[in-house]
């Protein structure tokens, strides 16, 4: 993504904002989820809070939980603009 940002955009600064623009959003979802796993995952110590959350996980299919393991990897990048000809040619 950043290489076709800079391979599309006449200068770097435009280049890295337009980076931005298009990664913020996806960059923000799997920050989410990562606070949201963080809040329910391994460092849980409390017993009760360890058996309320292997209790509400245990019911969901294992296609369910991949799915939502895996949904920040289905990331596709951007097509590369042709290239120009090479320098000094």
């Amino acid at each position: 993504m950043l290489a076709a940002a800079v391979a599309g955009e006449p200068t770097v600064e435009s280049a890295s904002s337009l980076y931005d623009t298009e990664r913020r959003p996806r960059s923000r979802s799997v920050a989410r989820a990562a606070r949201r796993e963080g809040r329910t995952g391994r460092q849980l110590t409390h017993p009760l809070a360890i058996a309320l959350r292997d209790t509400a996980l245990r019911p969901a299919p294992s296609r369910v939980t991949v799915r939502a393991f895996l949904r920040h990897a289905d990331g596709t990048p951007p097509e590369l603009p042709s290239c120009r000809e090479p320098h000094g040619a």
